[in-house]
């Protein structure tokens, strides 16, 4: 696969080819911008039966959990009730028409069951079944990760990482992100 720069220099040579006059004024960034912006669009074009099955589109990252208040404002009106959600702010996703972009969150252990990733209001209303009462549901809010779950056994608020496996609009931004042994993802 070719890199970032091939495909800026490759741009440049096209433009140069065709005599553009305004070619001096095209910074690197620009470019990026474009190659970066193009992709997304190709990848949400595509059928999302491919894509899920498609793992050189997946990149899994792995975040650190801490224990929030669960108020839509936290630091002027706490309600005193905790939620887990991620220390650190998830890369944007590739949003789809009827998903995040996210594929799967759960913990490290990849042989372990995935939580249940879902909007919003679903993770709200969901839980109070005779099967589902027990299950952690993950949803994506304001660029983070949040669990919850109905469990009367809060054995799930132990959870200190989770990995999270999602398709990036920017895939060098999970170069910020670390495994355990500090190598990047």
């Amino acid at each position: 696969m070719a890199s970032l720069r091939k495909y800026q220099y490759d741009l440049r040579g096209l433009l140069r080819n065709h005599h553009a006059t305004d070619e001096d004024y095209l910074t690197d960034r620009m470019l990026e911008f474009w190659i970066i912006s193009q992709r997304a669009m190709w990848i949400k074009r595509r059928d999302r039966a491919f894509i899920t099955s498609d793992h050189s589109l997946m990149q899994t990252i792995t975040c650190e959990i801490d224990s929030v208040d669960r108020s839509f404002l936290p630091d002027t009106l706490p309600v005193n009730y905790k939620i887990l959600r991620t220390t650190t702010v998830i890369p944007k996703s590739i949003n789809f028409e009827s998903w995040d972009g996210i594929i799967s969150c759960g913990p490290v252990d990849m042989i372990a069951n995935r939580f249940n990733h879902c909007e919003y209001e679903e993770a709200v209303r969901s839980g109070y079944g005779r099967f589902n009462k027990t299950q952690i549901y993950s949803f994506l809010m304001n660029s983070y990760i949040y669990l919850a779950s109905k469990a009367k056994h809060n054995y799930w608020q132990l959870i200190t990482r989770i990995a999270v496996t999602g398709i990036w609009e920017d895939p060098r931004a999970v170069a910020n992100y670390a495994h355990e042994d500090g190598t990047p993802c």
